[in-house]
């Protein structure tokens, strides 16, 4: 029985071991270098031992804080919005048939799988101020055309747009596996006691795909949080660093400026709000539960 039980243990850590690899290597040591790195001065040309010396310049460095507001905000922005919408449409998608059903599942998760620069690249197009489809389809109804990244306001609801269109897919995929997982005698139940569609959604569906509700909430938060590629391509955190991203500053500090240990301990202030973000979504959650 012993034998058997560590014969079973032995091929159960050997099918796990790959990924524990891959995840030692490539997030667990990585981490622990950023920490180790943030202590330092640490440039192309020399690497001294400064202690908390880039955690106190961070506290004064208003591109810094600026940059990370912006992050804030992106997130606020975004991550409602892709809940609230996903959950929306899934709820619209799963009364389709099945055919449609994969029609429109297909098409909101063709940008997810697609290159993050590609789209931004497409999305760079729709809303150049001469050439774009943003701008004609503004002429159709009389409307100025719009310099888009050149307006503080509207540089950072393009990047929202562009982000939200990158995060859209996956939760709607996610919501509407659980929404077809769920009993069809709450709904018979309800219809006979002549529950409207929205009394149905909100006391049936909701609660219903909570746990859902809040993976993809910490994912999409994870993702906004480490917002880069659109605010690269599309705008350089401009005009005026208005959609700046700490991710952006981040990379622009350390191979731009190279400037690495002050570019850890940036890393490291992302890792501890994603940490306590996280933390405190599983503790609202458990509570509700």
């Amino acid at each position: 029985m012993k034998n058997n039980k560590l014969q079973t243990n032995i091929v159960g850590y050997a099918f796990v071991m790959p990924a524990f690899i891959l995840i030692v290597c490539f997030m667990i040591i990585p981490i622990f270098m950023t920490v180790y790195m943030s202590f330092f001065n640490k440039t192309l040309v020399r690497n001294v031992f400064i202690g908390l010396g880039n955690y106190q310049n961070l506290v004064k460095d208003t591109k810094f804080l600026f940059s990370l507001l912006n992050t804030l905000k992106y997130v606020l922005v975004i991550v409602p919005s892709v809940v609230i919408v996903a959950m929306f449409l899934s709820s619209v998608i799963v009364q389709k048939s099945e055919m449609a059903g994969s029609f429109f599942r297909g098409m909101f998760y063709i940008p997810t799988i697609a290159s993050a620069v590609t789209v931004s690249i497409i999305w760079n197009w729709i809303f150049n101020p001469v050439a774009g489809i943003a701008n004609y389809l503004l002429s159709l109804f009389g409307q100025d055309p719009i310099s888009w990244f050149s307006d503080r306001t509207w540089a950072f609801i393009c990047v929202c747009i562009v982000s939200f269109m990158g995060l859209i897919g996956q939760p709607i995929i996610l919501y509407t596996a659980s929404m077809n997982g769920i009993s069809t005698d709450y709904y018979e139940v309800a219809d006979i006691e002549g529950a409207s569609q929205w009394l149905k959604f909100w006391r049936i569906t909701v609660p219903s795909v909570r746990p859902t509700t809040l993976y993809i909430t910490i994912i999409a938060a994870i993702n906004a949080f480490q917002i880069f590629i659109p605010v690269q391509l599309l705008t350089s955190g401009g005009p005026v660093n208005a959609t700046s991203s700490l991710m952006y500053i981040l990379y622009t500090t350390a191979f731009t400026d190279n400037k690495f240990g002050y570019a850890s301990a940036m890393g490291v202030i992302l890792l501890v709000v994603l940490g306590t973000f996280s933390a405190i979504q599983f503790k609202v959650q458990n509570r509700k539960d």
